[in-house]
């Protein structure tokens, strides 16, 4: 349900649109709203089922059964992640690295959950709605004409790699919502950690400054029993 359009999904998982069109001066000419009937919108082949469906203020968010994420509407803020701010009157993919198993749309902008945990972000960043900053010019390319929040990208620290996987999201107005799984001990915190062992133990030592939280871990080989050392039992 967006502010002036309704997009509803039948048994058959074929896609309707109905809307409300204004005059002229767009928005801002509440006198002359005409109310258009329902309408199917093709995604893709029109093969492929849509499986959820989620509505911005002025733009839809299409998941298909695939994984494949389409948007359609307004793009003032990059909220369709095609790296412009063209508004699109018909479904547009959205190019990410893997498939999709969840979408949400906030206000004005898109948050997107990909298979492996990650979730991707963009649109409109001014509230830290995005999850992520603008990337270092080094970076990104200082010939970009591109502006960072119209592509899709990776909210840092959360995803399989990391031992932090998203499994749920949500998005509101300006906010986003995430539900994460942690594991405790992942790929990530093997590589920036030292390991040693006698014939009972196996410790990990954090090292590095985004390890600066995490206190040192020693795991039983016998029973799978694990202890923290912090403070001054720290090793």
């Amino acid at each position: 349900l967006g502010l002036r359009s309704v997009i509803f999904r039948s048994k058959d998982a074929k896609l309707f649109a109905k809307a409300e069109q204004a005059g002229n001066d767009g928005e801002a000419d509440y006198n002359r709203v005409v109310s258009l009937p329902p309408q199917e919108v093709c995604l893709g082949n029109g093969d492929i089922p849509a499986t959820q469906i989620s509505c911005g203020q002025h733009h839809t968010v299409v998941l298909l059964q695939n994984g494949d994420v389409y948007v359609f509407g307004n793009n003032n803020h990059g909220q369709l992640g095609q790296g412009d701010t063209t508004i699109r009157g018909a479904p547009v993919k959205v190019d990410l690295p893997i498939g999709a198993t969840q979408v949400a749309a906030g206000g004005h902008h898109t948050v997107v959950l990909l298979s492996n945990g990650q979730v991707y972000t963009f649109g409109n960043h001014k509230s830290g709605a995005l999850g992520r900053s603008s990337p270092d010019e080094a970076v990104a390319g200082a010939k970009s004409k591109k502006a960072w929040n119209t592509i899709p990208g990776p909210i840092p620290g959360i995803g399989a790699r990391y031992g932090r996987r998203a499994t749920w999201i949500g998005a509101n107005g300006d906010q986003t919502f995430m539900r994460i799984d942690e594991s405790l001990i992942n790929a990530h915190i093997l590589a920036a950690s030292k390991v040693f062992a006698n014939q009972t133990s196996i410790g990990l030592i954090p090292t590095g400054e985004e390890n600066a939280g995490m206190k040192c871990l020693m795991l039983n080989k016998l029973d799978g029993s694990r202890t923290h050392c912090g403070g001054h039992s720290q090793l």
